[in-house]
């Protein structure tokens, strides 16, 4: 592999300030572009559509790393605290059939769920979120509206009570804005939200409410059921791939 590129810094303020510069001398420094990752070291990064369509549909190129190197995600990653290994149980993680199964599980999950059921909750929360603005003076929206919004929205989806929303917003915060630089801040807020998820997921089998969380503890084919690793991770991973995603 050749050497990282010391122009590229991925995750740098910089960047994520202004990301589009960066990305231009990327894509002209070629399809794959070395760079190097704080925690996980030298990767190659795709700079075009066609690069990353190819890579993401070739079987030779595998999330979970156990079958080419006998060590699982948790082995492999041991510097992670103990309670981040149900990240690995997730969907993003796996491959081949483990990954179908997951998939379609959690398409039952949403299949049960339509999004005119959702749709007066996510217009009082906008329109709460437009009306506490200062009229007085000019405002950042991004910390006002864009980033409050996909977490409330996210609560809703999941079918996350409302006297519980705000509580969990406040715990998620720093895991919205999570880099590897960044991660020693963010971990306790994560602790906390997965402990409250793991509790919440347990009372659902026995009292279920509206919302994903409970269909995804009752998805069940006739190839399993989801474990409750397996919905945690995939709670988790709404909050911190949607959510920064929305945002932006």
């Amino acid at each position: 592999m050749a050497a990282p590129d010391d122009r590229f810094t991925i995750t740098s303020p910089a960047f994520l300030a202004n990301p589009a510069e960066q990305l231009a001398t990327m894509r002209a420094a070629g399809p794959l572009v070395p760079v190097k990752v704080p925690l996980i070291g030298r990767v190659l990064l795709t700079t075009t559509d066609a690069g990353a369509r190819a890579l993401l549909k070739d079987t030779r190129f595998v999330r979970d790393p156990k079958p080419v190197t006998g060590k699982s995600l948790q082995q492999t990653f041991w510097f992670m605290p103990r309670f981040l290994s149900v990240l690995t149980e997730g969907l993003i993680m796996k491959d081949g059939e483990d990954h179908r199964r997951l998939r379609h599980l959690v398409e039952l999950a949403f299949g049960r769920m339509t999004i005119e059921d959702m749709a007066g909750d996510m217009e009082a929360i906008a329109d709460g979120l437009l009306d506490a603005l200062p009229r007085d003076r000019p405002v950042d929206l991004v910390p006002r509206y864009c980033r409050p919004l996909p977490l409330h929205a996210i609560s809703i989806l999941l079918g996350v009570p409302p006297e519980d929303r705000d509580r969990i917003a406040r715990m998620i915060k720093p895991i919205t804005r999570i880099t590897p630089l960044t991660f020693l801040a963010a971990a306790p807020g994560l602790w906390r939200v997965i402990r409250h998820f793991r509790a919440d997921i347990a009372g659902l089998k026995e009292t279920p409410r509206p919302g994903l969380l409970s269909e995804l503890v009752r998805a069940e084919t006739e190839d399993g059921a989801l474990s409750e690793d397996e919905v945690l991770s995939f709670a988790i991973l709404l909050f911190m791939a949607g959510h920064e995603t929305t945002v932006h």
